[in-house]
């Protein structure tokens, strides 16, 4: 099972090499070797690094929110994978640990490939016409810029009330509130109004925002998807990443409030060790915990809203993939069928990645067969 990290002394076969080795093997044969970091994996990848973005900007959050994949068997994580990878990165051996390399090797004209800034990331949504391509790229100021812009742009956008668009943002090199609550909260005896203080930054931000209408707050619809893991500190201001996603009406103060701590309580679903506010099987009064500590009173109506809206979004951007009106308002009440949607999400996302790759097995076999067939008949 481990042969690989033992240095394979069983067998005499195939080997893979650490950063390290590697480097130092193709650098006694190729004057130039340029190593690049596919996430989560080189079979189905969603981002491509080169190697300067490690030493240029924090990517251990970004990275850490591609799941690693195990092709083989149903994966269950030991740990937190995010906040070992901030370790990591902290300690500068986040390369040694990829969990893959893409290397380009030659002569000194040879090795070198087109790539334009840092990196590259990909959506993994169903529908072309959703799809995005982000890149990280250098500014001419000197700082570091994420371009993002649709796949299919040509196509037209997609009908219904919530679409995608392009944008240009500043990278922001820190930590987004959803790491410093996910961090916050494996502290068991934490109170529940520390452990969501990195969000009262966010709450005010959101209400210098806002607008009254009929006694509710209300915010553009360009904030829907300013949730806390879209959210940034920086020089002590909110800063929102990642505005891609815009919604034809305005929404809610208090629906992107549920918004917000039903994807951080999604988040450590599965984590065992966590804070008991947090931990409650009863999701929805632990999203009104949240909100009061906020000072933020929910009613009826906004739960209601919130699904609503959800299944919109997810009809409209993601395939479908969000269970129904049943099961969300079923998931508002017991927090231990977000373990269940997780689960048919995952057989759903193996069986697709399956397809994937045995279409790509498909196509290599019948190009050598063709291969070979044109060589008899020469």
């Amino acid at each position: 099972m481990f042969d690989g990290l033992e240095g394979y002394p069983r067998f005499d076969m195939e080997r893979t090499f650490g950063y390290l080795e590697l480097k130092k093997r193709l650098g006694k044969h190729f004057e130039e070797v340029e190593f690049y970091f596919p996430y989560p994996d080189y079979k189905l990848t969603s981002c491509v690094l080169t190697e300067r973005a490690f030493g240029t900007i924090n990517v251990a959050e970004m990275v850490g929110s591609f799941i690693s994949r195990d092709y083989s068997k149903r994966r269950e994580p030991r740990f937190d994978e995010k906040l070992v990878l901030m370790e990591l990165e902290k300690n500068k051996m986040l390369t040694m640990f990829s969990n893959s390399f893409l290397v380009v090797a030659g002569g000194a004209r040879q090795a070198r490939i087109s790539f334009e800034g840092l990196g590259i990331m990909f959506s993994d949504r169903p529908w072309r016409d959703s799809q995005t391509i982000a890149r990280i790229v250098d500014h001419e100021d000197g700082s570091i810029w994420v371009r993002k812009c649709l796949q299919a742009a040509d196509e037209g956008e997609r009908s219904g009330p919530a679409k995608i668009i392009g944008y240009e943002e500043r990278w922001v090199d820190s930590v987004s509130i959803q790491t410093q609550l996910l961090r916050k909260a494996k502290r068991r005896s934490i109170r529940l109004g520390e452990l969501v203080e990195p969000c009262q930054i966010w709450i005010r931000k959101l209400r210098s925002l806002a607008v009254d209408e009929n006694g509710d707050l209300m915010l553009d619809g360009k904030y829907l998807d300013c949730i806390w893991s879209n959210c940034f500190i920086d020089n002590g201001e909110c800063v929102f990443v990642d505005k891609e996603w815009v919604w034809e009406r305005s929404i809610a103060l208090n629906v992107l409030v549920i918004r917000s701590a039903y994807y951080f309580l999604y988040a450590v679903r599965t984590t065992k060790e966590v804070n008991t506010d947090v931990r409650n099987n009863k999701t929805k009064a632990s999203i009104k915990k949240i909100a009061r500590e906020l000072g933020v009173e929910l009613r009826r109506r906004d739960f209601q809203e919130f699904v609503r809206l959800e299944i919109a979004v997810s009809r409209n951007l993601s395939g479908g993939l969000g269970g129904g009106r049943l099961g969300l308002t079923a998931m508002l009440f017991d927090r231990r069928l977000f373990v269940l949607r997780e689960r048919s999400l995952r057989v759903y996302k193996r069986m697709m990645e399956r397809a994937s790759f045995g279409m790509f097995r498909l196509r290599r076999l019948l190009g050598m067969r063709m291969s070979s067939r044109l060589k008899h008949r020469r």
